[in-house]
């Protein structure tokens, strides 16, 4: 039912139990404002957590079948996928110069992915920006690139 709909309701059964059309109003009023605090009060609906994962095709079973984890990262699309390590290395290194990065250096790869602020990835050129989608590591699950078709 509608706020429109449930207070012309509300009004009619006022106006039919011998209530006054001020008395209505009041009453509709101090209804609307509950409402309102109601709404304001109420805390926003909480997502699950998503999680990520990359299928890796491995039809001749050459990776290994341990828990592999990987980092996804975006760049410009006419950049090389060669270069994305010399980025993070570049961050890394400008952030381990830095005043932070001089008390806590990055000392490995997943260091400079998690820990490195998105400030050090960007570049004069906007055609050289380094976007890290994901600061935690997602495992890796590795297909022989066949389906288990079930009839």
């Amino acid at each position: 039912m509608k706020i429109d709909e449930l207070t012309a309701v509300i009004t009619e059964s006022i106006m039919a139990n011998g209530g006054t059309q001020d008395l209505a109003r009041k009453i509709i009023a101090d209804i609307e404002k509950a409402a309102e605090e109601d709404k304001a009060n109420r805390e926003p609906a909480k997502r699950g957590k998503s999680r990520l994962h990359v299928l890796l095709l491995d039809p001749d079973g050459v990776v290994p079948k341990d828990t592999l984890v990987c980092w996804v990262v975006k760049t410009e699309s006419e950049v090389s996928s060669d270069l994305v390590l010399g980025r993070i290395n570049d961050a890394a290194t400008a952030y381990n110069q830095s005043k932070k990065g001089k008390r806590i250096p990055l000392k490995s790869l997943g260091d400079a992915i998690q820990n490195c602020p998105r400030k050090f990835y960007k570049r004069e050129n906007p055609a050289e920006k380094t976007f890290i989608q994901t600061r935690e590591p997602i495992s890796v699950v590795s297909t022989g690139n066949s389906l288990d078709l079930k009839s």
